[in-house]
């Protein structure tokens, strides 16, 4: 387990220092915003973004990998044509 753990820590890190001056295109909500490629974004700015409140549910998806979530407190690295949709949910 610490194996593996180290392994994705070394992925991230070879992968945040990749090319640091290209742009990628991400699409929030359908809308396409441009930023430099490994910005890191955190859950409330996706949510500014959207547009959307706070309690928002996000679910992000990029090349083969899809519908994996963002939940409060959590980042996001940008990756070159990453889809970005956050829909508010309700209260209980």
């Amino acid at each position: 387990m610490v194996l593996l753990l180290y392994r994705m820590y070394e992925q991230l890190t070879l992968d945040l220092w990749a090319e640091p001056s290209k742009y990628v295109t991400v699409y929030v909500n359908g809308r396409k915003y441009e930023y430099l490629h490994n910005t890191i974004l955190p859950y409330v700015s996706v949510c500014n973004l959207a547009g959307q409140p706070y309690h928002s549910t996000i679910v992000y998806s990029y090349s083969r990998n899809s519908g994996h979530s963002l939940t409060p407190g959590m980042c996001l690295v940008l990756r070159e044509g990453m889809i970005i949709d956050c829909v508010p949910t309700t209260n209980a």
